[in-house]
């Protein structure tokens, strides 16, 4: 995904194409992806369309900022190695006690 396609998901298109209003919204855009660098982050997640970035920049960054973390959160799995040691003493032999007669008569 590029930049103006990533533009596209995020704002609406105005009617009219006014390059100074693309400019801003570039130099926005590399700084939210300065940011918030993982273009797969951008891809998966799904954002309010706005008018502006500078909404995202101004009251959305909290909800980015919780979204993003959210993706990059990796819990770490603690797996310690326990060491029993040598095996110590005689084995239990455990005899079966007969439950029915057939078994008491064998």
């Amino acid at each position: 995904m590029n930049k103006r396609q990533l533009l596209n998901k995020l704002l609406f298109a105005p009617k009219l194409k006014n390059p100074k209003f693309w400019q801003k919204q570039f130099a926005m855009l590399k700084f939210l992806l300065n940011e918030f660098p993982d273009i797969k982050f951008w891809e998966t997640h799904e954002f309010d369309k706005v008018n502006c970035l500078s909404l995202y920049l101004a009251e959305k960054k909290q909800e980015i900022i919780d979204k993003y973390k959210l993706y990059k959160f990796q819990p770490e799995f603690k797996n310690p190695d326990f060491n029993i040691g040598d095996k110590t003493g005689d084995d239990y032999n455990l005899t079966v006690k007969p439950k029915t007669i057939k078994q008491f008569l064998k």
